[in-house]
Formats: structure tokens, sequence, C-alpha cells
């Protein structure tokens, strides 16, 4: 997807623009990719992290999860579904 945006806004610039005007416009344009794929990147991580975050609770809430504590002759079982 931003390399359709990249040629399209390429398109754009060397059909409108010509010699120093053209080149200003050219390094805008790098300038904003960099900064998109910069954003891009951040939203990755955060979503890796959250993800990664979510599956520890999955897995720690169903390794405690405790269903019942049995007493039987003294001694305390506990049942736990995994």
């Amino acid at each position: 997807m931003c390399e359709v945006w990249r040629q399209e806004q390429l398109a754009y610039i060397n059909s409108v623009c010509e010699g120093a005007e053209r080149k200003a416009a050219l390094c805008g344009l790098m300038e904003q990719e960099g900064e998109l794929i910069a954003s891009i990147g951040r939203h990755k991580i955060q979503a890796d992290a959250k993800n990664s975050e979510r599956g520890i609770m999955q897995f720690l809430n169903k390794v405690t999860h405790f269903t019942s504590l049995y007493i039987t002759d003294h001694i305390i079982l506990f049942c736990v579904i995994v």
C-alpha cells in the first residue's frame, strides 16, 4: 500500500515539477515515506507487545485456574484445569 502511494506521488511530482523544484519535492517525498515507515514500525512493535502480553495472561489464567479444593482424610488435593 505504501508503494502504491509512493508511485502515485512520484508520478505527480514528475508531471508537475522540473529542476530544483522537482528535487525538493522528491526529497520531501522521501522524508514523508521515512516517517510513514517509522510510524508503521512503531505500531507493529506496540501490537506485538500487546499480543505477547495477552498470550502470557491467557497462559497464566489457564495454569492458575483452580476449580476445586478437595479435603479427604486430611489430604488437600487441588484440581487444576490446564
